[in-house]
């Protein structure tokens, strides 16, 4: 599955090169290099910006700020991972539908994503929906035994 994400996103990649105009020259040099991490197997270099700057703003306790580049995030790219940022900044705001929501769309782009169901599991006992959030505590849990039963990358990595 991450070959074919990687080969989909080096896809879009030059398609989005193609239609920026020739004089647009910073942001072709930006999709330039961003094509040749993500070929050497790279993180895209914007991408890492991002979770540099949501680390900034949750070192500094700027919640809202976090929030707009988790929004990039998933705007950019938006695999499970950002969703799950996003939707854990969200459950920070105290915004737990619209965190709710996110989990459960990271979930929908991988089941066996061990960090969002242990976010849902959060929002939904900030609901007060219990069970729910056992439920999903659960399900974090079977993500981890098969991750440490398969090869996959780590389930918290962040």
């Amino acid at each position: 599955m991450l070959i074919l994400r990687t080969k989909k996103v080096i896809f879009e990649y030059r398609q989005n090169l193609e239609q920026i105009p020739l004089d647009a020259v910073m942001e072709r040099e930006y999709y330039t290099r961003a094509l040749e991490a993500i070929e050497r197997n790279e993180e895209d270099p914007l991408l890492k910006a991002y979770f540099d700057e949501i680390e900034n703003c949750r070192e500094q306790k700027d919640d809202v700020s976090a929030l707009e580049y988790a929004e990039k995030l998933v705007t950019n790219r938006g695999d499970a991972k950002d969703w799950s940022v996003k939707g854990y900044f969200l459950n920070r705001l105290e915004r737990y539908d619209e965190a709710l929501e996110c989990l459960d769309k990271a979930i929908e782009i991988d089941s066996n994503y061990a960090r969002a169901w242990v976010l849902r599991g959060d929002v939904l006992k900030n609901l007060k929906r219990y069970d729910e959030a056992l439920e999903s505590y659960d399900r974090s849990n079977l993500a981890i035994e098969i991750h440490l039963s398969s090869s996959i990358a780590p389930p918290f990595s962040y």
